[in-house]
């Protein structure tokens, strides 16, 4: 124990948060990158040479393999549903989670940590938000809740 009544935190309890952080920031910096290298060599080869048909489907394929085995993680924590009704979710909505995945989310995703620098018109010099009542009251004032719609103050 620590002076304060903090417990003292192990290393070997930190390491696996390093790690994770680790992989969150290569995860950030790589897969846009890669993304936008498939695209633009799908977009090459199929402008040489039409479109590679059984490539597509195969990547395809795989994208929604990797989506049935997430989805099929998460269900395997939920507790209260039954296992027909985790088959059933299972089989007949991954299609439409990976299709909303891939088409809004990670684009969203994407798009907001591209915008995650950008100051929006709050924080422009010059405009200011009109200070608040609570900071412009004098300590020690009473507010009146007579002012309330029912006029006895709750």
């Amino acid at each position: 124990m620590v002076a304060g009544g903090l417990a003292r935190v192990d290393r070997s309890e930190l390491a696996p948060r390093r790690i994770s952080r680790l992989l969150a920031l290569v995860h950030v910096a790589v897969i846009p990158s890669a993304i936008a290298g498939s695209v633009v060599a799908i977009t090459i080869s199929v402008g040489r040479d039409g479109p590679q048909w059984p490539a597509l489907l195969l990547g395809a394929a795989f994208y929604l393999l990797l989506r049935y085995a997430a989805a099929a993680l998460h269900l395997v924590d939920l507790r209260a549903t039954s296992r027909r009704r985790k088959i059933r979710t299972w089989l007949l909505l991954t299609p439409a989670e990976a299709t909303v995945n891939l088409v809004l989310v990670i684009p969203i995703r994407y798009l907001a940590l591209v915008r995650f620098g950008v100051r929006g018109w709050r924080a422009r010099r010059g405009l200011r938000a009109a200070p608040s009542a609570a900071s412009v009251t004098q300590l020690g004032s009473v507010y009146y809740s007579g002012y309330l719609p029912d006029g006895h103050g709750s």
